[in-house]
């Protein structure tokens, strides 16, 4: 199995924060801050590596210099300070994220394992420091951890202390810090529920030691991504969400189609979706409107310079998949995503949770680049979960589609973009080794054969698996070192 660390903190982190509602900036020393050792316990941390993470991530967002949300004039510590400051026994991860600014990032991991691992993540803007986070990588869904939602809702009122929120021991799995007006702003996300197949993450905006407002999400919706999501309701509650005195210049390109796209009416992974693979079904409504999406919609060729493709007002305006998409669409990000959400209403009584399936659709200046389908309610089928030697079998014979489906893989996500003239597909299938540890193999498709695999622990992808298999998909194609050759 791949380590998963470089990858996923330098491409899959930095890229959730850059799909997220990037920033507002300005200029203020930000160290004065609500005092958040409030909620240092063991039992708020509920992690050995949030436990060693939290002290360092505190003394940051007290004494780093914050670039202020909603101010033109840029100031706050460089990349370089913030590395030189923050006294940490753990190596810092450093990423450069192309965009209409210059986007940095540094991650510092903490934990030994899949199964107990933390991050604390300085985003940078102009290489100055805009936001900063910290974030337990595994999400519990043990009910019995969860904190009662009357018990949220009563800590959700404008006024309540931090010592109040203390006092009942909610699992805090995420903390948020940014800058406004000299002050410091934070956010808490904590998971709620009797149940967590009915659960929710509320997230609580902080000012001055005390609760301002509170925003409930889904549980499994906000898994995606917990700490994106702070910095983007941050963002766009403190400075909606605009950046300096940058400006969007994307050229805005007509609903042009491609030959090839129009004309594909079948999808050529549809052999792989039976019906013992599609068992659930809200996968199967969000599997049908993938399929409408690849007949239907154009997709920008990622290899070339010709802007043509779907362009994302006319998707969200004229394409109809029997659900309304959620949006996140920011002026100063190249990225933008609809995500279509299939939610069952009552829980599932084979499984225990609701019936999830969720699509996503991902667009580059504005146009269609990828999309991908998803189940969010995994059930692992032992006698369908294929060993490391059977994933490699399948590259090494290089399997057609056919092939594949006559394996009966359990498919959890699939997903599809387009480069040099070529449909290219990605499938996630459940895997695992000889410890029993469970694991996601990503197949990559070209010409309906299999080219090549990448292996990771479930508990690593599985938050945000579809943005994992978009950017995994593209460097696998992109780098021909790492391609199969025919």
């Amino acid at each position: 199995m791949k380590k998963i660390y470089e990858r996923r903190i330098i491409k899959i982190v930095a890229a959730l924060f850059l799909i997220s509602n990037v920033i507002a900036a300005g200029n203020v020393f930000a160290n004065a801050t609500q005092d958040v050792s409030e909620l240092a316990t063991s039992e708020i941390l509920n992690s050995l590596s949030m436990e060693e993470a939290f002290p360092v991530y505190e003394e940051a967002i007290k004494t780093l210099e914050f670039h202020q949300l909603g101010s033109a004039e840029w100031t706050g510590a460089s990349l370089e300070e913030v590395r030189d400051s923050v006294k940490a026994e753990v190596e810092p991860y450093e990423a450069t994220i192309d965009g209409a600014l210059e986007f940095k990032m540094l991650l510092y991991p903490y934990g030994t394992g899949a199964l107990d691992s933390a991050e604390i993540g300085f985003l940078f803007a102009e290489d100055h420091l805009v936001f900063a986070a910290l974030g337990n990588l595994m999400v519990s869904l043990d009910g019995e951890n969860l904190l009662a939602e009357e018990v949220a809702d009563a800590l959700s009122h404008e006024g309540v202390t931090l010592a109040e929120i203390s006092e009942e021991n909610p699992k805090v799995k995420a903390f948020g810090h940014v800058s406004v007006d000299g002050l410091g702003r934070d956010m808490l996300a904590i998971d709620v529920g009797e149940e967590a197949t009915n659960g929710a993450t509320y997230f609580l905006f902080v000012e001055e030691g005390k609760v301002k407002k509170a925003e409930a999400m889904n549980l499994f919706s906000a898994m995606q991504g917990t700490q994106t999501i702070m910095f983007d309701k941050l963002a766009l509650h403190y400075a909606n969400g605009q950046i300096g005195l940058a400006s969007n210049n994307v050229t805005s390109h007509g609903l042009e189609s491609l030959n090839v796209e129009s004309e594909l009416d079948v999808d050529p992974m549809k052999t792989l979706m039976t019906k013992t693979t599609l068992t659930n079904p809200k996968y199967v409504e969000a599997w049908h409107g993938y399929q409408q999406v690849l007949a239907e919609l154009s997709f920008r060729d990622l290899a070339s310079e010709e802007l043509i493709g779907s362009k994302i007002e006319d998707v969200e305006k004229a394409f109809d998949v029997g659900v309304e998409p959620r949006r996140v669409d920011f002026s100063d990000s190249p990225i933008s995503l609809l995500v279509y959400t299939y939610e069952a209403t009552e829980i599932n009584p084979a499984t225990g949770q609701p019936d999830i399936g969720e699509m996503a659709l991902y667009f580059v200046d504005e146009l269609l680049a990828y999309a991908s389908v998803a189940s969010r309610s995994f059930v692992i089928e032992a006698d369908r979960v294929f060993n490391n030697e059977e994933v490699t079998a399948i590259v090494t014979e290089q399997l057609s589609i056919e092939d594949l489906a006559h394996l009966n893989p359990q498919i959890v996500a699939m997903g599809y973009m387009f480069q040099n003239e070529e449909p290219r597909s990605v499938v996630a299938l459940q895997s695992g080794d000889t410890d029993g540890n469970r694991q996601v193999s990503f197949i990559f498709i070209r010409n309906e054969v299999v080219r090549g695999e990448e292996t990771y622990a479930l508990e690593d992808v599985v938050q945000d698996i579809q943005t994992n298999m978009f950017f995994s998909l593209g460097d696998f194609f992109v780098n021909e070192a790492n391609q199969v050759e025919e």
